[in-house]
């Protein structure tokens, strides 16, 4: 049976008591023009690539928490859905995407209220780690495309650490790939870069001479 996906915050729906839904948790389920944003697991657009496509939207590299409920679960309590474009970096999970549309609050308690008690047996969690390794696969596949420039940063900063650290966990042409991506959008920026670009350009193109030297 397909079900939808949301991303949430993993510490307020583990932390919860579903007896008594606290205020928190509804933020959580945030509207916009009364409308709901998830996705669907059905098709080629699985949980862990929609996981994915929402870590990278992110400005920075952090663990990211998808909570999975029945299709039919919105519609048995009133509320439609309608197909929408989503806004990842991902053409597929783009695709996914679905409005729970026309939302009403006393909807959407009932809603956080049967999602709640399920939390623990039907959630996705990838830690940073993960995050990275995925996302790193899913940039330089071409799966994502032209990921934001501040999460790219972020993500080049992390590798080049475990680099050092060597402490690295994806394979190596992978990790190259990903520094030749990080090049290939700002070298030719150099010029109007912050100072923490330009020193990071600087790191890439060592590492990717030393690499390729070696």
């Amino acid at each position: 049976m397909p079900e939808l996906i949301r991303a949430v915050t993993f510490d307020i729906w583990n932390e919860c008591d579903p007896s008594q839904i606290p205020a928190d948790l509804l933020s959580d389920l945030n509207t916009k023009d009364n409308q709901l944003s998830v996705y669907s697991n059905e098709g080629e657009a699985n949980v862990n690539r929609i996981a994915v496509a929402l870590a990278a939207n992110r400005r920075s590299v952090k663990e990211i928490t998808c909570l999975l409920f029945e299709d039919s679960l919105p519609q048995s309590i009133g509320i439609e859905q309608e197909n929408t474009k989503g806004s990842t970096k991902d053409a597929v999970v783009n695709e996914a995407h679905r409005d729970l549309i026309s939302v009403k609050a006393a909807q959407l308690l009932v809603l956080a209220e049967k999602l709640a008690p399920n939390f623990s047996k039907h959630h996705l969690r990838l830690m940073p780690d993960k995050v990275v390794e995925h996302t790193t696969k899913a940039i330089v596949s071409g799966q994502l495309s032209e990921v934001n420039g501040d999460y790219l940063i972020a993500l080049t900063e992390v590798l080049l650490k475990w680099h050092k650290q060597k402490t690295l966990v994806i394979d190596k042409q992978d990790f190259i790939k990903l520094l030749k991506e990080f090049l290939r959008r700002y070298e030719d920026q150099e010029s109007t870069s912050t100072k923490t670009r330009k020193k990071l350009t600087v790191q890439v193109r060592e590492v990717i001479r030393k690499t390729e030297v070696g």
